[in-house]
């Protein structure tokens, strides 16, 4: 089986700290509890993948060869096809990135703009290191709207 297992911001936008405030990355949103399988496998051993556990988020697949990040799938491809498909013939082979030390709203954007459910987090090296869930991109926009009307408003966001 080839299947693998392993436990940016409006334009002219500018990320404003606040004293004594740490500025919050892609770091402290990702999770490596994802399905990840090599670009062969087939959809119908991906299927297997997904049911043989529990995962954080199941909304993309991530496709890696020797730990690079080749392409991630949605969730929708996987169970819409046919199970000989290849892992490689439905992977988005270009989809967004950030490093974990990206800004976190910077980081939600790049997800908006490319229509992803999901951010792939990778390193220096390109490496895999995890995705940037759904629920957790809503919260970033959650959290960036709320500092943003607080600041509008005169108020000091903490």
């Amino acid at each position: 089986m080839t299947v693998l297992r392993w436990p940016s911001a409006p334009a002219g936008a500018k990320r404003r700290r606040q004293k004594g405030r740490p500025r919050e990355t892609a770091a402290s949103h990702f999770t490596r509890e994802v399905p990840i399988v090599k670009a062969g496998a087939t959809i119908a051993e991906i299927r297997v993948v997904l049911q043989a556990r529990r995962f954080a988020s199941v909304a993309d697949v991530a496709v890696c060869d020797d730990g690079q990040l080749q392409g991630l799938i949605r969730i929708e491809d996987v169970l819409a096809a046919d199970g000989e498909t290849a892992a490689k013939e439905l992977m988005d082979a270009d989809p967004p990135v950030v490093h974990p030390g990206e800004d976190q709203e910077v980081a939600a954007w790049k997800a908006v703009r490319h229509g992803e459910g999901s951010l792939a987090v990778v390193d220096e090296n390109g490496a895999f290191v995890g995705l940037i869930p759904p629920p957790a991109l809503i919260g970033i926009f959650l959290h960036e709207h709320d500092e943003d009307m607080a600041r509008l408003g005169g108020y000091q966001w903490a």
